[in-house]
């Protein structure tokens, strides 16, 4: 099993590029050639799950998929266009991330909003995060994906339309609660692409690994 961190992100070089799901759907292949695995089960989460996504329309004969509240299914923009203005907006993420640079409870309210029950966020958890966001160039990858996501009139990435397509094994799981991509968009996959299995976690937000992880594991063993 690999798990691999992104470009940009935890251990991962932080190479200065334009950080958009083309990139890491490109990443994707050039990192399983490089390993040479010829067929994987492919477990992707949010904009992971995007991005296994992307690379399935690429090479579906290389993959198994589980997509978990994953990224691309559709083309709403969290909140609107104040979402844009959020994303856009000239020193917004710098100071977002000065916040939370300076203070353990700006990022425990941060976590809050991921999940459901508040009880899932831990200390540990907490302080993982918190000194994740103090790495030299924290943000700075996740801000340069958001700008080129988010436009004022929808997500620049959304498979929605060709998921009829996918002919490969694929898992969908989702929080019933989640607030940053809508379950809607689970049960508009799971109707379109044929054969799929679909399980939605009640009371669980955007993190189902961390606020269910032995169901969702289960979940895994059995498709695979």
């Amino acid at each position: 099993m690999f798990a691999p961190d992104w470009p940009g992100y935890g251990e991962s070089d932080k190479p200065d590029v334009e950080h958009t799901m083309e990139f890491y759907v490109g990443f994707l292949g050039s990192l399983m050639d490089t390993l040479q695995l010829e067929r994987v089960s492919l477990v992707g989460i949010s904009l992971g799950g995007g991005a296994a996504l992307g690379f399935t329309f690429c090479s579906p004969q290389r993959v198994g998929l589980v997509l978990v509240d994953r990224y691309g299914l559709g083309d709403e923009v969290p909140w609107g266009r104040l979402g844009y203005l959020l994303v856009h907006a000239p020193l917004g993420d710098t100071l977002m991330y000065a916040l939370l640079r300076r203070s353990r409870r700006m990022v425990r309210w941060s976590l809050y909003n991921l999940v459901h029950y508040r009880r899932v966020v831990t200390e540990e958890m907490v302080e993982e995060i918190y000194q994740m966001v103090n790495k030299p160039e924290a943000g700075r990858t996740f801000s340069s994906f958001q700008k080129n996501e988010v436009g004022w009139n929808g997500l620049h990435t959304s498979f929605a339309a060709w998921l009829h397509e996918i002919k490969v094994p694929v898992l969908i799981i989702h929080g019933e609660n989640d607030g940053l991509v809508p379950v809607a968009w689970a049960h508009r996959a799971h109707e379109r692409i044929a054969g799929s299995e679909l399980r939605v976690l009640p009371d669980c937000g955007h993190m189902p690994t961390r606020e269910y992880p032995e169901e969702f594991n289960r979940f895994i063993e059995r498709f695979l």
